[in-house]
């Protein structure tokens, strides 16, 4: 059986530029062939059984040839395999997607082509700027500036366009400026953008006109990969530049939560201006052995139940209904939780909780209980690796506590990533300090946490910047991101 391929476009940089139909294709393939510049959030759409293979495609490091990438594609498929070639932007913009188009339709193999956002239109936009105009362009062309022979003495087409976007270009930028005043559409005050990593934290631009962009690079060299713009709609981003009242613009934050329960954080950074990079080191595996013990008997014997995360809540009703048991056992029990994430979750499953510590905490859970507990019978589901705080103060109050270990945390098997200096990143247990550290060192990083325990723990790792929220929740977080960058800024 031969298997189809699907030839699709990721977008530019920004993760969220990818399409719906592109990740539907990701999030059910067998195998990924991937460039160097896809964003390391798309992949995580793809299943953790796929095959991921990088194919490079990045100037100046090794990449596997053209004809490497054929023979690749030809080979998954005939294995019966749903291939992916996922190439940056769009696929036929400069992608050679028509020689991997060829290639298959040689050997008969299905083939699919799904378009991208091309840098050459997000990056202007995102620049601040529209490549049209009514009043200053009405025509566009696009121009790569990199040649299949690579021979200097060849000079590449500039075709006549009121807007000129010039990709793989900037290595040639001396040659091409004086060719572009040979063109009638162009003067030396004919401004000039460069935008360099478009869409991404570390989008940078450098704007000039044909007289001076020379003279500028020189000042401020500008990293690849780069788009070169030039025409009067690049003098519009100094006025519609939509992206710079954006708080988090120009931030890399790294979220280490799990896939699941990291993407509410991932979407609200990036609604922000930050670029999320979402890279699970923590994601809970169950104990279905002490699942088994949330029996009739067990419920009918507690009179307290303590929720300390939204995952003991999951695993509970999951445990609980694997038991053909449901809520209505639960009738009578006081629930204390901790914090509004908690206490949602409990709701998901149509229960109030009675009480929600205002500290987000252990230390908070116990202001809920008097001194005069005694005799209670308290059931905790929790954590393998929840500190034993509660379960000693409580007994120490003649309180009795069944604490079961529903789930525990691990680290998932994530491919790891490149933490640059400067990334903001964001600890949310101390779980995940503890794998993020097995990895990498803390020492150019601002740390993001919650709570004491998560930041003393940091510190005992050497944190040189630690930035706590005022409370445990999401919203907290990113108040206090903001006015941390703020401040450096």
């Amino acid at each position: 059986m031969i298997g189809p391929v699907y030839l699709v476009g990721a977008g530019c940089g920004d993760p969220e530029l990818l399409t719906v139909k592109a990740q539907r294709l990701l999030r059910t393939c067998d195998v990924v062939l991937y460039d160097y510049l896809v964003h390391p959030n798309i992949l995580l759409e793809v299943p953790e059984h796929a095959e991921k293979v990088c194919v490079g495609k990045r100037k100046g490091h090794h990449s596997s040839k053209q004809e490497e990438i054929n023979d690749l594609l030809i080979h998954y498929s005939k294995k019966g395999c749903s291939v992916v070639r996922l190439k940056g932007g769009d696929p036929t913009i400069f992608g050679r997607v028509g020689e991997e188009m060829m290639a298959l339709k040689k050997e008969n193999i299905r083939y699919e082509v799904v378009p991208g956002i091309s840098s050459a239109i997000a990056g202007p936009i995102y620049a601040g700027f529209p490549l049209t105009h009514r009043k200053l362009s009405r025509s566009v062309a696009f121009v790569t500036g990199s040649l299949e022979d690579e021979k200097e003495h060849v000079q590449l087409h500039l075709p006549e366009a009121d807007t000129l976007v010039i990709m793989m270009g900037l290595s040639r930028i001396e040659s091409l400026v004086p060719r572009l005043l040979e063109l009638k559409k162009y003067v030396k005050t004919t401004p000039v953008m460069i935008i360099s990593n478009a869409t991404l934290a570390t989008q940078s631009i450098l704007v000039g006109s044909l007289n001076d962009i020379l003279d500028k690079l020189a000042e401020k060299p500008m990293p690849l990969p780069a788009l070169i713009v030039v025409g009067a709609v690049v003098g519009l981003a100094e006025k519609l530049n939509w992206r710079a009242s954006l708080p988090l613009l120009g931030r890399r934050i790294v979220v280490l939560r799990s896939k699941i329960q990291g993407a509410e954080w991932v979407n609200l950074l990036m609604a922000q201006g930050a670029e999320v990079i979402h890279y699970p080191l923590l994601e809970t595996r169950p104990n279905d052995q002490e699942k088994e013990k949330i029996t009739h008997d067990l419920i009918s014997s507690v009179s307290h139940i303590i929720f300390t995360s939204p995952n003991g809540v999951d695993h509970f009703f999951d445990g609980l209904f694997k038991q053909r048991l449901d809520s209505r056992h639960l009738m009578g029990k006081i629930m204390v939780v901790i914090g509004p994430k908690t206490s949602q979750t409990l709701q998901k499953y149509g229960i109030v909780a009675n009480h929600i510590a205002k500290q987000h905490d252990a230390e908070g859970v116990l202001t809920m209980f008097s001194e005069e507990s005694e005799g209670l019978t308290v059931l905790w589901p929790t954590s393998s690796k929840a500190r034993p705080l509660i379960q000693e103060v409580l007994s120490s109050r003649m309180v009795e506590v069944i604490r079961l270990n529903l789930y525990s945390p691990q680290v998932p098997n994530t491919q790891s990533m490149t933490i640059q200096d400067g990334d903001g990143v964001v600890f949310t247990s101390s779980s995940t300090v503890d794998h993020f550290c097995e990895r990498h060192s803390l020492d150019k990083v601002d740390s993001f946490c919650m709570g004491t325990v998560t930041r003393n723990l940091l510190q005992d790792y050497g944190a040189k910047s630690i930035i706590t929220s005022q409370s445990a929740t999401l919203s907290s977080l990113v108040d206090c991101m903001v006015a941390h960058y703020r401040e450096l800024d």
